[in-house]
């Protein structure tokens, strides 16, 4: 293809490092398949041939996002299998079986019926439609998002795949390593991005491993390895594709009040190294006493907000914390406590 340079790895297309023109940013792209064709059938060649403008960078310098990088990936698992990249991916992880809702429209037909989509057709925010009450087809928006994220699922099935990927059960340990290693880079040099995945912090603490997408229906998926635990927000509301934090934010509200059910107010003691968190509710200080000292201990404190409140962290072994709290307003706080061998979540009061 005219702009892709033939040097580029399958590493540099997993790690968007490969400079490659977004070709959902190409406004003519947009137009095709929603306003002028929005029932034709986009075929990834023709893509990569009309809609890929010249390189935003030489690969290896910065780590951009581009669905330019997932749709090659797709087309080619394609070249290598000898048949649509769908349908290696069913057979693979026995999608029937595993996950039987998802499926790739057209291509494919969804076992459950797929939510209507509203979306500013005009383009101006003030007037939605919903797109299959007005007649317009969706084939040109799914087939042209391709192996880029053109998968319909229930929530529950999203779920299954989050929690099944990255607990553990596809990949071996050394991929699974190599998958979570977020590039040096940095994705548009501020993000933790690993391979094809979004590594972050929770707003209340624990590291989540996931993605978003977006093709006007908008999801998030996010998986929190220290608690077992995936959580995935959907929605047919065409606005948040605007402003992907909207489906963010609520993934993140799951995941802070499913750790507000699992901790309490009370003192509380962690089995293995005997942790006391006192006094709760606290006013001036907050102590963190271990019987047993812990190494690579590293304390975080956030408000309801998701503020980080507090920080401190030490290499050498400790048994004893204590967290001054007296600019800390009144209200509840989580506490995440990593140290060398696990990762305690805590709630405390300051009052």
């Amino acid at each position: 293809y005219p702009n892709v340079l033939p040097t580029i790895t399958i590493e540099q297309l997993l790690y968007h490092t490969s400079g490659l023109y977004d070709y959902t940013n190409n406004i003519a792209y947009g137009n095709t398949t929603i306003l002028l064709d929005p029932s034709g059938i986009q075929i990834p060649d023709q893509i990569m041939e009309n809609f890929v403008l010249t390189s935003n960078f030489s690969p290896g310098v910065k780590q951009e996002y581009s669905n330019t990088n997932y749709l090659l990936l797709g087309m080619i698992i394609e070249k290598i299998s000898g048949r649509p990249y769908y349908e290696e991916i069913r057979d693979r992880f026995d999608l029937d079986t595993n996950y039987p809702t998802m499926a790739v429209p057209p291509f494919e037909i969804p076992t459950t019926d797929l939510g209507n989509l509203w979306f500013d057709r005009s383009g101006t925010g003030n007037f939605f439609v919903d797109v299959e009450v007005a007649g317009l087809s969706l084939n040109g928006l799914f087939s042209g998002a391709s192996s880029t994220g053109a998968y319909a699922a229930t929530p529950a099935d999203v779920v299954k795949w989050g929690y099944d990927l990255y607990s553990g059960k596809y990949l071996s340990e050394s991929t699974m390593n190599k998958l979570l290693t977020p590039h040096p880079l940095g994705l548009f040099g501020i993000s933790d991005y690993g391979l094809g995945v979004v590594i972050a912090d929770a707003t209340c603490g624990p590291i989540s491993y996931g993605h978003t997408g977006s093709i006007i229906y908008t999801s998030n998926m996010a998986y929190l390895p220290d608690h077992d635990l995936c959580v995935v927000a959907m929605t047919n509301d065409g606005r948040a594709a605007a402003d992907l934090s909207f489906v963010i934010n609520i993934t993140e509200q799951m995941i802070c009040l499913y750790l507000e059910t699992v901790v309490s107010t009370d003192e509380q003691a962690d089995t293995d190294n005997q942790l006391k968190i006192y006094p709760n509710p606290a006013t001036v200080e907050l102590n963190l006493d271990f019987e047993n000292p812990v190494s690579d201990l590293t304390v975080k404190v956030y408000n309801q907000l998701g503020q980080k409140v507090a920080y401190y962290s030490a290499k050498q072994k400790e048994n004893y914390v204590r967290l001054n709290t007296v600019d800390w307003a009144n209200g509840s706080y989580i506490i995440h406590i990593t140290t060398k061998e696990k990762q305690i979540i805590r709630k405390v009061i300051k009052q």
